[in-house]
């Protein structure tokens, strides 16, 4: 097996007490779990920094930033299932693979 370096990440803007960021937290799990060589999951929590992405800062949480090779190609806001963030993310980014 190649070893190589990740080159997609999912940036999820998250805050501390937030019930749909709670709500996500099984999915992202779950993703991770699927797609440990394909995707790396970055949580970004608003509470302690401002953080962007790209230029963006969601107007709600969770919010999403997927980044492939340093470049915003996709964002987000509203709480999605693991099929739903596999779709969003689609198969492109995931290397070829949704269960």
């Amino acid at each position: 097996m190649t070893l190589h370096a990740v080159q997609t990440r999912l940036y999820v803007y998250v805050q501390t007490g937030c019930p749909a960021c709670a709500e996500a937290e099984p999915h992202l799990a779950e993703l991770r779990r699927r797609h440990p060589y394909d995707l790396f999951v970055v949580p970004l929590y608003l509470d302690r920094k401002e953080w962007k992405v790209g230029g963006w800062t969601p107007n709600a949480t969770p919010g999403y930033a997927l980044v492939v090779e340093n470049k915003l190609v996709k964002k987000k806001v509203g709480t999605m299932t693991t099929a739903e963030l596999e779709a969003w993310i689609g198969p492109k980014y995931l290397g070829g693979s949704t269960p």
